[in-house]
């Protein structure tokens, strides 16, 4: 009927909007968001242990580390490593959980890609399932990396998609607009 075609037609040129207004960035990104609030939480965590550090407060990083990580559920765990790959203090399964970038040997060229030489361990790459801050000291130079852990802002899984905020959005706005604008138009 003629009022179908107009009810699909106003919820298709409805999802059109959505999908335009999400291209030109005016929706929100949730995931940056997410992003942004755990960049800030690593920056506030660095400076309070770069304070305890400076007073050589182990005892007080430790503690720290351990009541953020159980304040925050989308933190799994958290550590402190020196420049030279030990790690000074860290919560249960941080050893494990954080991964770091290994270098292999730059004067052997027979060795085995990625073995590990302490002076060769970098920060891992920050995304959204670890983040490491560098912390340095009064003398400027570097003392180590603060390292989190979070939990991931997406999963592997195939029904992942369903955890997307615009398609929920868009399943949301096409569901009410058939109901709603098929209401409005047999009145």
């Amino acid at each position: 009927s003629a009022t179908s075609r107009i009810t699909f037609g106003l919820v298709c040129s409805m999802i059109g909007i959505l999908l335009t207004a999400n291209f030109l960035g005016l929706l929100p990104d949730p995931d940056l968001r997410e992003m942004a609030n755990r960049s800030r939480l690593a920056e506030s965590l660095a400076i309070g242990a770069s304070v305890l550090l400076e007073d050589n407060d182990q005892i007080g990083v430790q503690l720290v580390l351990e009541g953020v990580v159980e304040r925050n559920p989308e933190l799994l765990s958290a550590g402190l490593r020196k420049v030279n790959g030990l790690l000074l203090a860290h919560t249960e399964g941080h050893a494990d959980a954080f991964r770091r970038v290994r270098l292999p040997p730059a004067d052997n060229t027979e060795g085995t890609p990625g073995t590990e030489h302490p002076e060769e361990l970098q920060s891992g790459e920050n995304s959204d399932r670890q983040l490491s801050v560098p912390l340095s000291l009064t003398a400027g130079e570097k003392w180590g990396d603060l390292e989190l852990c979070f939990v991931p802002l997406k999963t592997d899984a195939w029904y992942s998609f369903v955890d997307n905020k615009l398609l929920q959005l868009l399943a949301f706005a096409g569901c009410l607009g058939l109901i709603g604008f098929r209401f409005f138009l047999r009145m």
